[in-house]
């Protein structure tokens, strides 16, 4: 685990390796895979008298190029293996996906969201709900959205 935020519910942890049964990196064709690691954010909310969590996960390859000595990084599809476990961790009663899909490490909108407008809570409820987000952009736009 790499960060605790009690204060926006954010378990933050990085740097873990995972293999071709977590995550889809596609074909490297003549590059040679030389790391992978996957950063994953579990977020847990208040909702009614109950506890909603979010597990966002971004896994990353990096490529080697013998060619010109370069390396590239290539962003992979999660398989939610990863994502499930955490949530049955958490024993009975945990949200349990019926599917899994890649999601963008990117907002698609340019504005953040705390700058789309909305109450305070609508714009808490839409950072909770936005996937892939890193955990020092969650922090940023956290901190926006409660004027710190």
């Amino acid at each position: 685990m790499k960060s605790f935020a009690k204060d926006s519910g954010v378990i933050f942890a990085e740097a873990v390796t995972f293999d071709e049964g977590q995550a889809d990196c596609g074909s490297p064709g003549l590059l040679k895979p030389i790391a992978r690691y996957a950063s994953i954010n579990i977020l847990v909310r208040p909702q009614g008298s109950a506890q909603k969590v979010t597990v966002n996960s971004r896994f990353v390859e990096t490529r080697f190029n013998s060619l010109d000595y370069s390396s590239t990084r290539v962003e992979c599809n999660s398989k939610g293996v990863v994502e499930e476990r955490i949530l049955s961790a958490l024993g009975p009663g945990a949200p349990t996906p019926a599917k899994w899909q890649a999601v963008p490490t990117r907002e698609p909108s340019s504005q953040p969201a705390a700058t789309q407008g909305g109450s305070k809570e609508q714009q808490l409820q839409e950072l909770q709900n936005t996937q892939g987000l890193s955990y020092e952009e969650y922090q940023r736009r956290y901190r926006l959205i409660m004027g710190q």
